[in-house]
């Protein structure tokens, strides 16, 4: 007997969810094709050059947690988890912070070059159970808003789009 059939829990609705019925050629029902769903998201990226936000941003791990969280919370995403880094902050103020935030819908990472003046940001939502392209789009227009960019350089990528 299999794992899945000696396991208590084994869920037949479940097993009706996963596997499309199909009738054979003598008219016999079968659960043969399962039924998959399509991986949907939306991934954004931006390049952020000659930034003139405030430089605490490019350089103060605390600063930089404290937009990103805000942004995340008010572009309606739930954050789940964070970490934030600062390069080798005993050399000098110009070493630079990568920061990520564990959505529940995904993710959001920003990486700082303040010896560049510059930004990248990466953020990427899942559309399984729902359409979270506009609040992905707040999110990252809100850190660019911060970061008061001279020049920005905007990716979008629709992921594993419906067929």
């Amino acid at each position: 007997m299999s794992e899945r059939a000696s396991n208590s829990s084994f869920n037949a609705e479940r097993l009706a969810i996963l596997w499309a019925p199909v009738l054979s050629a003598r008219g016999v029902l079968m659960l043969c094709r399962p039924i998959i769903r399509p991986m949907q998201g939306l991934h954004l990226t931006a390049d952020l050059r000659d930034c003139a936000g405030s430089p605490s941003l490019m350089t103060d791990t605390s600063a930089l947690r404290a937009l990103c969280l805000a942004a995340v919370a008010d572009a309606g995403l739930v954050a789940v988890s964070e970490l934030f880094h600062r390069f080798d902050p005993h050399a000098d103020r110009q070493s630079g912070v990568t920061g990520v935030v564990l959505l529940a819908e995904s993710h959001l990472a920003v990486h700082t070059w303040p010896e560049l003046s510059g930004v990248t940001i990466d953020a990427y939502v899942c559309n399984f159970s729902a359409d979270n392209s506009q609040r992905a789009h707040r999110l990252v227009d809100a850190l660019i808003a911060a970061f008061a960019p001279a020049l920005t350089q905007r990716q979008q990528l629709q992921r594993s789009a419906p067929a």
